[in-house]
């Protein structure tokens, strides 16, 4: 079978050898064709150190995509200046939030002007709130507030949280990640009422083989399957999915 899905949040440990060779055997377990990578290690002292080290742990695949995380500007210096630098080169046209690990709530006032920069430069932020709960008001007020910047939200129970769907009619820039605990039902019925557009395959983080997009390939059909599991990451990564979705 030919592997055609993307893993939107896998993380590594960029620590141990070769922490590409084992990614690459996630990605042969779950029959994928290329995943965004996050270090596990937390983003502490120098920024454009962190992103060496993840660079260098890659760099013996092609379909291992470094996922840059960015905190708060005032968080540390250089952070905007960092943030430009990757909106100006970066191929892969996302970068990642950890309002819930790095200890900020996700409001404007906080994060600006990353978000600002981003939706200029038509990328798109993965938010991971873990290990706090999804803030639901903020996350839609946040939403509401850059309509054309598309938001990636990983580690939510897409057939088990009721306000998802809610989240999901109010805004038309937040996008959900979906593994191993969706249902099919419930999968079929989000992406017949809210559209395929608004989901992505994202593993629980360490891409437990276990989370084989199985559920996902058999709830849709060939068209929807191939826009969850693919063609909206791809979107993303290339940074058209805001011109052809958002505006």
């Amino acid at each position: 079978m030919a592997r055609s899905g993307i893993d939107v949040n896998l993380v590594v440990d960029v620590s141990p050898a070769d922490p590409a060779e084992r990614a690459e055997l996630t990605l042969a377990a779950l029959d994928l064709d290329g995943a965004w990578v996050t270090a596990r290690e937390a983003l502490t002292g120098e920024p454009d150190a962190y992103d060496k080290r993840l660079v260098e742990a890659l760099e013996n695949s092609d379909r291992l995509a470094p996922l840059p995380v960015l905190v708060p500007p005032t968080g540390a210096p250089g952070v905007y200046d960092r943030a430009r630098r990757i909106a100006e080169t970066a191929s892969l046209r996302v970068v990642r939030l950890c309002p819930g690990s790095h200890g900020y709530p996700l409001a404007e006032w906080v994060v600006s002007p990353l978000p600002e920069l981003c939706e200029r430069a038509g990328m798109a932020v993965v938010l991971d709130f873990a290990p706090e709960p999804v803030p639901w008001p903020a996350l839609v007020d946040f939403a509401r507030t850059f309509p054309t910047l598309a938001l990636v939200v990983v580690g939510t129970a897409v057939d088990e949280d009721r306000t998802l769907p809610a989240a999901l009619d109010a805004t038309p820039n937040l996008l959900f990640a979906v593994g191993r605990s969706t249902s099919e039902e419930a999968l079929g019925q989000l992406c017949a009422t809210f559209g395929q557009h608004r989901f992505v395959f994202g593993s629980d983080g360490d891409g437990d083989p276990s989370a084989v997009p199985a559920a996902i390939a058999s709830a849709l059909d060939e068209q929807a399957r191939d826009a969850v599991l693919h063609e909206n990451a791809a979107a993303l990564a290339a940074g058209t999915y805001a011109d052809t979705f958002l505006t």
